[in-house]
């Protein structure tokens, strides 16, 4: 999953069609860039909420990659265990601080859990 943002921190493109498996980790990433800041001058954290309404916080880490052959200096995160423990719905904020813990963006998309069929 893909999460662009401008410089006034509205959103350029979403790219969020990952699909998500119940009990899968470190399958499914989350990349973050914000146009036109320098990495050290801003930080990104996904807050998940799950289908029993649990929190789960998980700092995003500094990351280059390549999309749509354009290499990108932003963030990344993966979602894990404790992300995709049930099935259902969970909600994805992702949130950019500045270093006084600003909010210069942030970003809410929801994805669905497949359940694992037995």
């Amino acid at each position: 999953m893909y999460l662009f943002f401008n410089y006034d921190g509205s959103i350029e493109r979403a790219i969020t069609t990952d699909y998500v498996m119940e009990g899968s980790s470190g399958v499914n990433y989350i990349y973050v860039y914000f146009a036109t800041r320098a990495r050290a001058d801003y930080f990104a954290t996904a807050y998940i909420t799950l289908p029993d309404t649990d929190v789960v916080e998980l700092a995003m880490s500094e990351n280059t990659f390549v999309y749509d052959g354009v290499s990108y200096a932003g963030y990344r995160v993966a979602l894990d265990g404790s992300c995709t423990s049930q099935g259902g719905e969970i909600s994805i904020n992702v949130t950019l601080t500045d270093v006084d813990e600003n909010v210069l963006a942030t970003y809410t998309f929801v994805k669905t859990v497949n359940a694992t069929s037995v």
